[in-house]
This record gives structure tokens, C-alpha cells and sequence, in this order.
């Protein structure tokens, strides 16, 4: 019961008084080493189009191989090397924003971000909200499942 009374005196005194109340989220925070790769890992996996200029699967393998595990390239690997070969006028520019690292535990980690796709010629964009599960490899952090919906 008074953990209830103290609580509710809490945000009262936030309502009431003229100095903001700061909620653990909005303190400065230093982010861990993990977080910090695990964030350049989701921007540059969206940003980077080094795949698109691949000349065979296996140089394919080792461009998604920088962001994906093995299993989840072996899935794609397919499909993303017949549209790399097929002409295309593809000339998006996608970018990664709004990332929360929404569970990060040991070895493995949920991202929540939002995904912005723009046409230059066009100006049309597109907006997705995007969910990654990585595990930390010998070789790093890993994109494991994706997961992305319509805005």
C-alpha cells in the first residue's frame, strides 16, 4: 500500500511542480560497446548496396555475410542473386531510423527500427517498421530473422 501512495506522490509532484521530472530513459547514457555495433550493424545492413555489384554468389555470400548468420544467407542468397542479375532501374536509398535496441541479453538482441525508402527521381517514399534478431558471432553481431511490416 505505500509503495502505491509513494508512487502516485511521484507523479503528482512531476504534475506540479515546474522543474521536469527525468525518467531513467531520458538520462544520459553511455552506450556498451555491444550496443554501439549492434546500431552500426542495422544502418549499414539497410544502407549498404555493395551486394548489388556482386559478380558471383559466393562474392554475394561474403558481402550479406558481413550483416546476416550463415543460415539466414544461405535463405536469401537465391532470391537476392536473381534480382541482382536481372536489369533493374532500382536506385532506392533506404536508411535505417528510430533504432531500439529493444532486448539485449549475453548473445542475442531484438532491434525495433523504422525503415524510410526513397525514390530521388521520384520523391516518393515508403515507411516500414522493421524488427531484427541478432546473435554475436565469433565474428560479431549478426542479423539472425527479419521481420518488416507497412507502416
Amino acid at each position: 500500500m505505500n509503495k502505491y501512495i509513494l508512487v502516485v506522490i511521484f507523479v503528482l509532484s512531476c504534475f506540479f511542480t515546474k522543474t521536469s521530472c527525468v525518467i531513467p530513459e531520458q538520462l544520459n547514457y553511455t552506450l556498451s560497446a555491444d550496443e554501439i555495433e549492434i546500431i552500426a550493424l542495422v544502418r549499414n545492413s539497410v544502407a549498404d548496396t555493395k551486394w548489388m555489384r556482386a559478380s558471383t554468389p559466393d562474392e554475394l555470400d561474403i558481402i550479406l555475410g558481413c550483416y546476416y548468420t550463415a543460415p539466414l544467407v544461405s535463405r536469401i542468397n537465391n532470391s537476392t542473386w536473381e534480382f541482382v542479375n536481372k536489369p533493374t532501374d532500382w536506385h532506392y536509398k533506404i536508411k535505417a531510423k528510430n533504432i531500439k535496441i529493444n532486448r539485449l541479453f549475453e548473445n542475442k538482441a531484438v532491434v525495433y527500427f523504422d525503415l524510410t525508402e526513397y525514390d530521388p527521381l521520384t520523391c516518393n517514399r515508403f515507411f516500414y517498421k522493421a524488427e531484427y534478431h541478432l546473435i554475436k558471432t565469433e565474428n560479431g553481431w549478426r542479423i539472425n530473422h527479419i521481420l518488416i511490416t507497412d507502416f
